[in-house]
């Protein structure tokens, strides 16, 4: 059997992309990344943004961070490698994610895992992340707490 390739960068959807740069990076470190590979990066500009369109046109930046972040954590991708799907589809379902000691290394390991069910699980993951930005995880959303549309 061929073993399957890590899913890079370039090829994540757009929303993985902006979910593993601001997990992974914060404006300083990502623009001295940015200068390593060899772009031009003032502080005044929004690093996040710029990392995400230079990953789309440049090769080179999403190469060069791909890199960066599978040394940064190899141990995390090993561990992720050898996880059964099943555990990591329950850990992607229910874990409790602000816990995690290092949340930009569980999110690389699990975006570059190239099994299908690992994918559909991050995604799953991703998700929840998301929407805890936007509503609290306590609060449901009964249809009797749906505010009027006619209000």
């Amino acid at each position: 059997m061929i073993p399957l390739m890590p899913i890079p960068l370039a090829q994540m959807p757009c929303s993985v992309k902006d979910a593993l740069l601001a997990a992974n990076f914060d404006e300083a470190s990502l623009l001295n990344r940015l200068t390593d590979c060899g772009c031009f990066a003032t502080s005044d500009c929004d690093a996040h943004t710029l990392a995400h369109a230079l990953i789309h046109r440049e090769t080179q930046v999403a190469v060069h961070l791909e890199n960066f972040l599978d040394r940064m954590h190899a141990r995390h991708v090993a561990e992720v490698s050898e996880t059964e799907t099943e555990l990591l589809a329950t850990y992607c379902r229910k874990a409790d994610w602000r816990s995690s000691e290092n949340l930009g290394g569980v999110l690389w390991a699990l975006a570059r895992d190239p099994r299908a069910k690992v994918q559909r699980s991050f995604r799953i993951l991703i998700q929840r992340i998301s929407r805890s930005a936007f509503r609290p995880e306590t609060e449901l959303c009964a249809p009797s707490s749906l505010p009027s549309l006619s209000s």
